[in-house]
């Protein structure tokens, strides 16, 4: 079975920054807004970058399934080489990871279990910058495009019932009036 797979890391919101500017947004007019996620696992400590990637590949292959979420942001694992922006689904094309929501949403997994406690800060910082990137070169998305899979008519808490989507989209929009970089 095909997979649309399309492995790439990057640190820093500045390194996926420079890497959409290199592509045009166009690519991305199927995109109305943006799904947050939580993976419950894998989690920090057992993320290991490249075969974790490719374990979840595989475990959604087992699902029938012929993509998944676009990202995955991870912060805090045991190696910080396998920290930042991991790329499953490439952007251009629809992933799937929120039943009703595939058509026209980005999937973005933020790597943890958050129904106890909210990101910390590096990792919120880094799923912002993300986030803001993404918004500000699509050119057509707000912060009000941001929503959690539980948005989604599913059961599951995404991002987490420590998250809360309305200071999510506060501090998103602050940080991108005020420090994006």
């Amino acid at each position: 079975m095909s997979f649309a797979y399309d492995l790439r890391q990057w640190r820093s919101g500045r390194s996926f920054r420079e890497h959409l500017a290199a592509h045009d947004p166009a690519v991305c007019g199927w995109v109305k807004r943006i799904v947050i996620h939580h993976t419950v696992s894998p989690t920090r400590d057992t993320w290991r970058g490249k075969p974790t990637m490719d374990g979840m590949v595989n475990y959604y292959k087992g699902l029938g399934w012929d993509a998944g979420p676009h990202l995955f942001i991870v912060q805090g694992s045991p190696d910080t080489n396998q920290d930042g922006i991991w790329q499953m689904t490439p952007l251009s094309e629809q992933g799937i990871h929120a039943g009703l929501c595939n058509r026209d949403s980005i999937g973005i997994e933020v790597v943890g279990y958050f129904d106890r406690h909210g990101w910390p800060f590096r990792l919120a910082q880094l799923v912002y910058r993300t986030m803001g990137h993404f918004i500000n070169w699509h050119g057509k998305l707000t912060v009000n495009d941001v929503i959690g899979h539980r948005d989604c008519k599913s059961p599951k808490t995404c991002p987490g019932s420590a998250i809360s989507l309305s200071v999510v989209r506060y501090d998103l929009a602050d940080i991108m009036r005020h420090d994006l970089d």
